[in-house]
C-alpha cells in the first residue's frame, strides 16, 4: 500500500509539474504578440501593430486580457465557437502606466497636424459635448491607417455635427490660428487680420467648410446588436454607454463628416463686375479696403456686412441699366433709411462732404510738397527716398478721388493722413520745413469720429466705466476731448482708457 501511494503521490507531483510549466508557457506564450496572429480574424490588426509606433509593446501591455481570458479566447478559437469581430478596450491607465506615457501629457499642449495646438486637458478631464472622453476616442484608428494613430474624421465628428453652414461647434479659433498672410481670391488678395478685427464671421466668406452629416443609420446598430432599440433615440444613454462605458469607436455608428473648405463665396457677392464692365475697379477695391500703400487693408463696414453695391445704389438692375422711368444711379437717401432710421440719410452727405474737404487739403499738402522737393537741390539717396515718399503721398490721393472714399471713409481717411505724413517725411528728408498743418480730420487720428459719423449718432450723456457714471457727452463738448482718449482708434467700439488724461484734469 505504502509503494502504491508512493507512486501515485509521484505521478500527481509529476503531473503538477507539467501543469505548471504548461501553464507558465501558456502565460509567457499567449502574451507574446505574435501569438495573436495565430487567428486569422487579427491578421490585419497584427500588420497594422507592426508598422506602427507601439510595435516594441506587446498588446497585453495596452489591451486588458488576463491569462484566464486568453485561455478561453484561445479554446473557442480552437472548437471555432469564436466571435468573427473582436473587440477589447484600452483603458486610460494602460496608457499612463510606468514606462509609457506621462501624466504630464494631460496638461500639455501637443502641436497636431497643420500646427493646430491641440489640449489634452480640456478633452480629457471634462466631458465635451454631453460625453466624457478617454484616450482612445481619439487615438483608435485600427482598421484604415496606422495602429492607435489619431483619424481627424473623428475630430470633424465632435466639431461638426449639427452645428450650423460654416461654423464649427467650437468656433473656428479653437483649431485655426488666424492666418498672417494674404490670400488671394476670384483675383483679389486681402488680409484676415483686417476682417477679423472688424468682427466678420469666418461663415460670411467660408459658406461651405464640411460634407457629410455624421448621421448615424440604423442598419449600423445590427453590426453589433439584435431587437435593442427601444432606447435608440437617448441619445445621452447611447453616448454614455457605447463612448464613456465601452469605448466604441464614433465611426462604428456615424457617417464621416469631411472639413475643408468646400465653398467659399463668390467674390463677396460684391459683383460690381455684373454692372460695371471693370470699370469701377477703384471703387470696388475702395469699398473692400484693399490696395492701399502703406495703410493695412480695413474693409467697409457694410463690406463686411455682406452689401452689395445695389444695396445703396438702389435704382440700377442687376446689369448696370436705369430702372424704367429713373434718371439716377447714385446711392440714393431712401437706402440708408430702409436700413438704419431715419437721419442716417444725412451721414452720406456728411461724408461726401467731409472726402471734398480732406482731399483738397491733401492735394494742396503734397503740392507744396513737391515743390519744396523739386527746387531743394538735394540728390543722391536723399532726393530718391524723397521722391519714393511722395509717390506713395501721390498714389494713396490718387487712390481716394478714384474709388470714392465715401465707399469707405474710414480707409478712405486713413490713406489720406498717410499721403500728409509722406508728404512731411519727403520735406524733411530735403532738409525743407513742412508747411502749414492740416485740420484735425487728417491731422489727428481720432480726428475723423465725430465728423463722419458720430455727430449724427447720438452719444449717450452717462457711461458707466469701473463702477462709476461718467458724463460722457460732457467730456465731448465741454472738455473737448477726442474719442481716441478713452477709444481705441485701430479698433472700432474697444476702450482703451489712457489714465493719464483722467489724471491731466482731475
Amino acid at each position: 500500500m505504502r509503494r502504491v501511494l508512493k507512486n501515485k503521490a509521484f505521478w500527481v507531483f509529476a503531473a503538477m509539474i507539467v501543469l505548471a510549466v504548461g501553464l507558465s508557457y501558456s502565460a509567457r506564450r499567449t502574451r507574446e504578440s505574435t501569438f495573436c496572429g495565430n487567428c486569422h480574424y487579427m491578421v490585419p490588426y497584427i500588420k497594422q501593430w507592426r508598422t506602427s509606433s507601439h510595435r516594441m509593446v506587446e498588446c497585453t501591455r495596452c489591451h486588458d486580457y488576463p491569462l484566464s481570458r486568453l485561455l478561453i479566447s484561445s479554446l473557442k478559437y480552437a472548437t471555432k465557437t469564436y466571435n468573427q469581430r473582436p473587440r477589447t478596450e484600452v483603458k486610460n491607465s494602460s496608457c499612463l502606466q510606468k514606462g509609457c506615457h506621462a501624466e504630464g501629457l494631460l496638461t500639455a499642449k501637443a502641436a497636431f497636424r497643420g500646427g493646430i495646438a491641440f489640449d489634452h486637458s480640456l478633452h480629457l478631464n471634462k466631458p465635451k459635448r454631453g460625453m466624457k472622453l478617454s484616450c482612445t476616442s481619439c487615438h483608435y484608428q485600427i482598421v484604415q491607417g496606422e495602429h492607435m494613430a489619431v483619424t481627424q474624421r473623428v475630430c470633424f465628428l465632435c466639431h461638426f455635427k449639427t452645428a450650423g453652414k460654416g461654423e464649427s461647434a467650437t468656433g473656428c479659433p479653437s483649431c485655426h490660428a488666424m492666418p498672417k498672410r494674404s490670400v488671394e481670391h476670384e483675383g483679389f488678395a486681402f488680409s484676415h487680420e483686417s476682417y477679423l478685427k472688424l468682427g466678420v464671421k469666418c461663415k460670411q466668406c467660408h459658406v461651405e467648410v464640411t460634407s457629410g452629416y455624421g448621421d448615424v443609420p440604423e442598419e449600423r446598430c445590427f453590426s453589433c446588436h439584435v431587437e435593442r432599440f427601444e432606447k435608440m433615440k437617448d441619445v445621452p444613454l447611447i453616448h454614455e454607454t457605447h463612448i464613456s462605458k465601452h469605448k466604441v469607436d464614433c465611426l462604428m455608428c456615424h457617417t464621416p463628416i469631411e472639413h475643408g473648405n468646400v465653398a467659399m463665396v463668390g467674390p463677396l457677392e460684391v459683383r460690381c463686375e455684373s454692372c460695371h464692365l471693370k470699370l469701377h475697379d477703384a471703387e470696388k477695391e475702395m469699398y473692400m479696403g484693399i490696395d492701399g500703400q502703406g495703410v493695412p487693408d480695413l474693409p467697409s463696414r457694410m463690406f463686411a456686412a455682406q452689401v452689395s453695391c445695389n444695396g445703396c445704389h438702389i435704382h440700377a438692375t442687376e446689369s448696370g441699366e436705369v430702372l424704367f422711368g429713373e434718371k439716377r444711379v447714385e446711392a440714393q437717401r431712401e437706402a440708408c433709411v430702409s436700413c438704419h432710421g431715419k437721419g442716417y440719410d444725412l451721414m452720406l452727405d456728411d461724408w461726401k462732404r467731409v472726402m471734398r474737404k480732406a482731399q483738397a487739403e491733401c492735394r494742396a499738402k503734397l503740392k507744396d510738397a513737391e515743390a519744396i522737393v523739386r527746387s531743394s537741390g538735394v540728390g543722391g539717396s536723399q532726393k530718391v527716398k524723397a521722391s519714393g515718399l511722395l509717390e506713395i503721398a501721390e498714389f494713396n490721393c490718387d487712390f481716394v478721388r478714384a474709388g470714392k472714399g465715401e465707399h469707405n471713409v474710414e480707409h478712405a481717411i486713413k490713406l489720406l493722413r498717410k499721403s500728409v505724413l509722406s508728404a512731411d517725411l519727403a520735406v524733411k528728408e530735403v532738409g525743407g520745413q513742412t508747411g502749414a498743418s492740416v485740420s484735425p480730420i487728417l491731422g489727428l487720428p481720432d480726428g475723423y469720429c465725430l465728423p463722419l459719423c458720430h455727430r449724427r449718432t447720438s452719444s449717450p450723456e452717462k457711461v458707466s466705466y469701473k463702477g462709476k457714471n461718467l458724463p460722457h457727452k460732457f467730456h465731448i463738448e465741454e472738455a473737448g476731448l477726442g474719442c481716441g482718449a478713452c477709444h481705441s482708434v485701430e479698433k472700432h467700439k474697444a476702450l482703451d482708457v489712457k489714465e493719464k488724461v483722467c489724471k491731466d484734469c482731475h
